[in-house]
């Protein structure tokens, strides 16, 4: 190539493309301060882009680095790609607000033929706000993320990305407590998956919704409209699971108990322990509770709230069945960890008839 920086810049690539990534940096670092604005904005964004993959910043320091080189940008007719790139270093960085803010700018500038690639970044981060926000985040928090979900996802196309975050959006609507609309968002879902087992991950959703509001009739039309005889095994065992409830639900515990039978999730076990728990069946009881704590409760460590009431089921039906080995083994197994309050005393007075053995066994 002949001489001059905008077939250095040239030279560049070639040679990032190459592997020769030193020799590249090098020639990026020194078109850097190049009398042409459009050489020198390319070569420091793709410096900037080449420090961020290596390690060198941080994507915040990034992000603020692109941000220096705007007016540049804007001059060369790069603003959108500069945006991209800022967009993915607060990604990086877990920014959502800050990425949605420098991909609608992206947008203002793009040319055609970005939208796809806008699209899939712009659902990326809705469904990481989605995921970010958990059984621990405020009702605040939640009400701002559903926001936020709901002002930007009528941007994405018609499709199975749209449908994650619709579907996304809807599980923090159960979250804030509004079943009705979560119940809208999951049937908008649902026909936009293209794949069984997505599509059926759907209507377990608003199969939920549907339980919750006890309506186990809409419930048990919604799992037979999303079944499909190719289902993973995975997926087929959460529908195992809402069918009992269903069952439960209209007053069928045997069906339940049936469908129950061979699953071995500790969700699973608990709905079945309880239905045997109505039923007076304590040793029944037992067995599923049993297999629960092998999983659930650990042998060192504090306990949780959740733990401590579940020692404490375990020892009251282990009583009523006169299961003395049970007594026996849970005691051991939580040995002398403290248990809160009444929780506590209870638990030491069912377990007391047995001396503990070595803890963990």
């Amino acid at each position: 190539l002949p001489a001059g920086s905008a077939y250095d810049l040239a030279k560049a690539f070639r040679s990032l493309r190459r592997g020769k990534r030193k020799d590249a940096i090098t020639v990026f670092e020194k078109l850097g301060v190049d009398s042409d604005p459009v050489i020198a904005e390319k070569a420091l964004e793709q410096k900037i882009a080449l420090d961020l993959s290596d390690g060198k910043i941080t994507p915040e320091k990034a992000a603020e680095q692109f941000e220096s080189l705007l007016l540049d940008a804007r001059l060369a007719g790069r603003e959108a790609m500069l945006r991209l790139l800022q967009a993915d270093a607060y990604i990086r960085a877990h920014k959502w607000s800050e990425a949605l803010t420098a991909l609608a700018q992206a947008k203002a500038y793009a040319p055609k033929g970005m939208d796809t690639v806008m699209s899939s970044m712009l659902s990326q981060i809705l469904l990481n706000i989605a995921r970010d926000s958990t059984g621990e985040s405020s009702h605040d928090a939640l009400l701002h993320d559903a926001a936020m979900l709901r002002a930007h996802m009528t941007e994405l196309p018609t499709g199975p990305q749209k449908a994650e975050v619709v579907l996304a959006y809807g599980k923090l609507l159960m979250a804030l407590d509004l079943p009705d609309q979560a119940q809208q968002a999951f049937s908008d879902a649902i026909p936009m998956f293209d794949k069984p087992d997505l599509r059926a991950l759907a209507g377990n959703a608003l199969a939920t919704a549907y339980l919750d509001q006890k309506q186990p009739g809409l419930a048990a039309n919604i799992l037979l409209r999303t079944d499909d005889p190719a289902l993973s095994d995975a997926v087929r065992a959460a529908r195992h699971h809402l069918q009992a409830r269903v069952a439960l639900e209209s007053g069928d515990q045997t069906t339940a108990l049936g469908l129950l039978g061979s699953d071995q999730a500790s969700v699973s076990l608990d709905m079945s322990a309880h239905i045997h728990e109505n039923k007076g069946e304590w040793a029944a009881a037992v067995a599923d509770l049993r297999r629960v704590a092998e999983t659930d409760l650990p042998t060192k460590g504090a306990l949780t709230p959740a733990q401590q009431f579940l020692a404490l089921r375990m020892a009251s039906d282990a009583s009523q069945a006169g299961d003395k080995a049970t007594l026996s083994w849970l005691a051991s197994r939580i040995g002398d960890r403290p248990l809160d309050g009444d929780t506590g005393r209870v638990f030491r007075l069912l377990t007391a008839q047995d001396t503990p053995t070595k803890a963990g066994q």
